[in-house]
């Protein structure tokens, strides 16, 4: 008949070849063991960790080592690649009274995979722009901060009518190339409908936007010189009381209006 139960022997070994790392931490908060999965994650001998305490550890940029439960990030020393570990923290009771013990789990290429696929739902697949959904994530943000700290924010909504064009495909990725040739570093852009684009101007007020739309607009002018395609401008800039779905409903009536208009330059402002 077949041992019911672990021996003792081997439960250091058992603990030292775990898959997951496991930090036992002493009266003091000091580090009194740790396996050799934890000398993985942080690039430090068992040696070294062992005695380790919170003033050593924020030195060496490991503090995250003594945070209570939750996700840390793990950048092991004399390497490039960070670990994303899910931690637990747990208070064992031994004989001697109880314990504080930490485990952490390796959930790195989890989340580079929840991020890779984030960033396919944000993305358009034609231009490799933001899409709609990524457009309203990313005004979201700033329309709160906006409303927080009364920081100017506009935006630029720019339609093509491409009734004339045969492959709009190919349009719509000149097109975005040429916008994003004129975007600044902190402005976002993306395809906000089949034949339409939204610039995102943080920290933009009224006249500054109107300045940047008519740069992209008189660029617009090359691209559609043939005059077999007819493009559109509007704006609106934040005011207080709009959240994201009010400011967007503004800059679809300008459009409207920008849409009745003879000139191409005309920008309807809402």
């Amino acid at each position: 008949m077949g041992e019911t139960t672990l021996n003792s022997l081997w439960m250091p070994e058992i603990l030292q070849s775990c898959p997951l790392g496991i930090l036992q931490f002493d009266a003091n908060g000091r580090i009194c063991w740790a396996n050799n999965r934890m000398s993985s994650y942080t690039g430090l001998s068992v040696a070294r960790l062992i005695g380790m305490d919170g003033v050593d550890a924020q030195e060496l940029k490991l503090d995250v080592l003594f945070h209570d439960s939750g996700l840390v990030e793990i950048q092991p020393q004399g390497r490039s690649n960070a670990f994303k570990l899910q931690c637990k923290v747990e208070e064992l009771s031994v004989p001697n009274g109880r314990v504080r013990v930490a485990y952490f789990i390796d959930v790195t290429t989890q989340h580079q995979l929840e991020d890779k696929v984030e960033s396919l739902i944000l993305i358009d697949n034609l231009t490799g722009t933001l899409n709609k959904r990524g457009l309203i994530r990313e005004l979201d943000t700033l329309v709160s901060r906006s409303r927080r700290y009364r920081n100017p924010l506009s935006i630029v909504r720019i339609d093509f009518d491409l009734s004339q064009i045969e492959d709009k495909d190919t349009f719509m990725l000149n097109a975005a190339q040429q916008l994003r040739g004129q975007v600044r570093w902190s402005d976002n852009m993306g395809r906000f409908l089949e034949c339409s684009f939204l610039l995102i101007l943080p920290e933009t007020d009224e006249i500054s936007a109107k300045i940047l739309a008519q740069k992209q607009l008189i660029n617009l002018q090359f691209l559609c010189a043939d005059n077999s395609v007819n493009y559109f401008c509007a704006m609106a800039r934040w005011q207080p009381g709009n959240d994201v779905a009010t400011l967007l409903e503004r800059v679809n009536s300008a459009m409207l209006e920008a849409q009745g208009q003879v000139s191409k330059t005309v920008i309807a402002v809402a």
